[in-house]
């Protein structure tokens, strides 16, 4: 199996680009016409039901906070999500570090988080899970492994007729093929989008997608069907018994079948848009779409099946006739035993958009938040181990002592990542400075601040919640919040300080105790100049959200619609960014290597003469970043994301 040649931390496999390098990711295609798309949280994880044309994005997310407050996308914690038990059935074994090309590796949770589309294989040792952002991760029987894809594509359906012979199908017409030992691109005739795969065998393979399009391989090339009557309609599963019996479905009840010489299209029972399709022979199809419409044929005619749930349903697989499979929104799972439906617990709460399975004790649900769900014959559990709450900032001591900033406080010893014990305070972190490994402070909503000098300690200062710390010493530390409030720690007492402004302050940075600046809602930014805060022209009414900067005359700003702000040491100007996505922090090791990370997997990077998007394969929403060098930077986003690029 091909590996990309990154060296981050151990044993690490890759996805992405082919190749070990700092390429720019393209940005998202907006045109993608069959959703099931996640861009970005909402306080409670997906919950839209699908449109008449396909899936609506199953996780939105607002761009930016409110004026007087946090990201509105930042929920509250109140304990793991379901779908973050460790499974206490196979597979459990812990998953090698899952690499991006340019060097970003997941480090929770694990083995990633990007939202996975399809599943496929061919057998319990040999299974393949395809997603956002060329996404293409593995299952060998012992561990989950990464394989570079070559795209940044979102690939939505997989396939093949071997362990050697696999398809995947995406996003802008990519094919991809894996023939044993590396994934390539294949000349595809269509740049309309490709929801799904399947075929008959090695020389007889279907795929289908947005405009009617359907596509053939017939062991030497790729051509277009254009008899297949599907007209502009979108096009969502295929599946058939055999070369001469193939079903397609999609939009509006869309039903397509192949008899080995033409095209059909058939009468539906359902006028609503199907997304998935199965059979466990030529007389026994089953399809599934919006609202838990279910149909079923039996060799001469379809009819609805009552499935129990009015969730959209996305995929559906089975190991027969009597042992039926299917997967929906909001982790609906439902199975059909033979007589007829019945809710199954699936322990997440994600989207199930993609379903597969050796057999009856042995079946895959993939879908939105990078969701694995495994069934061993008896019950559902999550294949994906660590915590999936939002995290907000990182703290970075070295690389082997570092911390993740949320509703519950993480760190990272050299070896894994584990949940520290602190007081309880109810409360949701968001800022954190320290000045060395038994000294760091960490503050949040209602005031309530974290001390950690080898055992956590709890205290509330004001009411007010914090966003932001950073000292020039463990005597002089600042927060900073809501309403324009900061506080200074003199090594003994917090103490107010008035900051002149009533807005929002998200975000502070000093490069010394008489020079430190904090940004925030409207374009606010107010400079301590060692006796009193001064408001500073900024320039702009964007919310702004994070600050650092290298000297007191290099400091960079970063917030909404890809504003950066640059201050030379005598004013603020704009920086061209080259996005329109909302940038959440920045943080650099020098004045050459400087990171902004933002909405959707966004990292830009600053080389010491201009910002460019970084490569990341990374679809998540990603809130804070800290490092101890070049060599050893963490990120941290939604769900639960960490990232880590090392040497």
């Amino acid at each position: 199996m091909s590996k990309c040649a990154c060296s981050c931390w151990v044993g690490l496999l890759c996805l992405g680009l082919v190749a070990c390098s700092d390429d720019t990711t393209p940005e998202p295609d907006t045109g993608l016409d069959m959703t099931i798309i996640d861009q970005g949280p909402t306080p409670d994880g997906p919950t839209a039901e699908a449109s008449a044309d396909g899936p609506v994005a199953d996780i939105a997310q607002t761009d930016g906070p409110t004026s007087d407050g946090p990201r509105p996308d930042l929920p509250v914690y109140d304990g793991p999500k379901p779908d973050a038990v460790v499974p206490d059935g196979p597979p459990v074994t812990p998953p090698t570090l899952v690499c991006t090309a340019a060097k970003w590796c997941w480090a929770n949770p694990l083995p990633q988080n990007n939202p996975l589309r399809g599943v496929w294989g061919t057998g319990a040792t040999d299974v393949w899970i395809v997603g956002y952002n060329g996404t293409i991760i593995h299952w060998n029987g012992t561990a989950w492994e990464g394989t570079p894809s070559g795209t940044s594509n979102v690939l939505f359906g997989v396939w093949g007729s071997s362990a050697t012979d696999v398809w995947a199908v995406g996003q802008g017409g990519v094919i991809l093929h894996w023939t044993g030992t590396a994934w390539s691109s294949v000349t595809s005739p269509t740049s309309n989008q490709l929801n799904a795969v399947w075929g008959s065998g090695a020389s007889d393979v279907y795929a289908v997608g947005s405009g009617g399009t359907v596509v053939h391989y017939n062991g030497a090339s790729w051509s277009t069907v254009s008899s297949s009557g599907a007209g502009s309609s979108t096009l969502n599963g295929v599946w058939g018994s055999s070369a001469s019996d193939v079903w397609v479905v999609g939009a509006s009840g869309k039903l397509l079948r192949y008899s080995g010489t033409a095209w059909s299209t058939e009468t539906s029972p359902i006028t609503s848009t199907l997304y998935g399709v199965w059979g466990s022979g030529a007389s026994d199809i089953w399809t599934v779409g919006t609202s838990g419409k279910v149909a079923r044929y039996n060799g001469t005619s379809w009819a609805t099946v009552t499935s129990g749930t009015s969730k959209a349903l996305y995929s559906v697989w089975g190991s027969g006739a009597s042992d039926v499979w299917v997967g929906g929104a909001d982790g609906t799972i439902v199975h059909y035993n033979g007589t007829a439906f019945s809710t199954s617990t699936s322990n997440t709460t994600s989207n199930v958009s993609g379903m597969w399975g050796s057999g009856a004790s042995n079946v895959y649900g993939v879908g939105s938040n990078g969701i694995i769900q495994h069934y061993d014959g008896s019950a559902w559990s999550s294949a994906v181990t660590g915590e999936t709450v939002t995290i907000n900032n990182m703290w970075t001591n070295g690389p082997n002592d570092a911390w993740a900033i949320s509703g519950i406080i993480l760190r990272w010893t050299g070896s894994s990542w584990t949940k520290a014990t602190v007081p309880t305070s109810g409360g949701t972190y968001y800022g954190a400075w320290g000045s060395s490994p038994t000294n760091l402070w960490v503050a949040g909503s209602g005031g309530h601040m974290l001390h950690y000098t080898g055992t956590w300690t709890h205290s509330t200062v004001g009411s007010t919640a914090f966003y932001s710390m950073w000292g020039s010493g463990a005597s002089d530390i600042w927060a900073v919040g809501a309403y324009g409030t900061a506080q200074r720690y003199n090594g003994t007492s917090w103490n107010s300080v008035t900051t002149g402004t009533s807005n929002v302050l998200r975000s502070i940075w000093g490069s010394s105790a008489s020079d430190v600046w904090a940004v925030g809602a409207g374009g606010t930014i107010v400079h301590w100049t060692g006796s009193a805060w001064s408001t500073a022209t900024s320039g702009t009414t964007k919310y702004l959200y994070g600050v650092w900067g290298s000297s007191a005359s290099n400091i960079w700003a970063v917030g909404d619609t890809g504003t950066i702000l640059h201050y030379n040491g005598s004013a603020w100007s704009a920086a061209t960014s080259n996005t329109t996505q909302a940038l959440y922090a920045v943080w650099g090791s020098g004045a050459s290597d400087v990171w902004a990370v933002g909405y959707n997997g966004t990292i830009l990077h600053y080389n010491g003469t201009a910002w460019s998007a970084a490569e990341t394969g990374v679809y998540v929403t990603l809130y804070g970043i800290h490092g101890s060098s070049a060599t050893d930077v963490r990120i941290g986003g939604y769900n639960g994301t960490i990232l880590h690029r090392g040497p």
